[in-house]
């Protein structure tokens, strides 16, 4: 899959290599609804991240990055 960056994903200090590494290696994904994904994948360090993409006229956009919070966690 490819995507696109956008500054908002790197709101949190999330790294580009982190970002991509754990969209490459993603355990977990959660379907938010119009468009819009979470998906839960270790950084390089192996940290659980959130990484959010939403797809718009079939262009996917990374627009959310952050250590994974407890909600995206739960019953895993």
């Amino acid at each position: 899959m490819d995507w696109h960056i956008a500054r908002s994903a790197r709101k949190h200090g999330t790294s580009e290599e982190d970002i991509e590494h754990a969209l490459d290696h993603w355990i977990y994904s959660h379907d938010i609804g119009e468009g819009f994904a979470m998906f839960v994948g270790p950084a390089t360090n192996a940290a659980l991240l959130e990484v959010g993409l939403v797809t718009i006229a079939g262009d996917t956009h990374v627009v959310h990055a952050m250590p994974a919070r407890s909600k995206y966690l739960r019953g895993r």
